[in-house]
């Protein structure tokens, strides 16, 4: 009987692996053993990152809030403060919209506050 060799299902596996890595420099892309080190970690970084991401959305919406609310002249944590003692709850995936709904520059009050004159010195027109 005839010694079964995998031959196609190897090349097969092969070529599956360097076509995912097919963007990859130098042997990242060209050498089997290196591309298959290179996909396993691109997919290591893809799951951790899908997860820091979501992090990072929601700094950028406490960022967005806090300057939204300090031209109102109140910080971030007094703000959340009173929602919490207020009892009221809201949703964290309603949080991108708040700053979206203050008002523009034009229709905020005159002057601007002071630490906007003390910054004001940095910026070039």
């Amino acid at each position: 009987m005839p010694r079964a060799v995998g031959n196609v299902a190897a090349h097969r596996r092969h070529k599956k692996i360097l076509n995912i890595t097919k963007g990859n420099r130098a042997a990242r892309h060209m050498h089997y053993k290196a591309a298959s080190e290179a996909m396993l970690h691109a997919g290591h970084y893809a799951f951790i990152h899908r997860r820091q991401r979501k992090g990072d959305f929601r700094s950028l919406w406490i960022a967005r809030i806090n300057a939204a609310v300090r031209a109102e002249g109140m910080s971030y944590s007094t703000f959340i403060d009173g929602l919490n003692k207020a009892n009221i709850d809201i949703n964290p995936r309603c949080w991108p919209i708040w700053p979206c709904a203050t008002p523009t520059p034009s229709q905020r009050s005159w002057p601007p506050p002071r630490r906007a004159k003390r910054a004001s010195r940095y910026l070039t027109y």
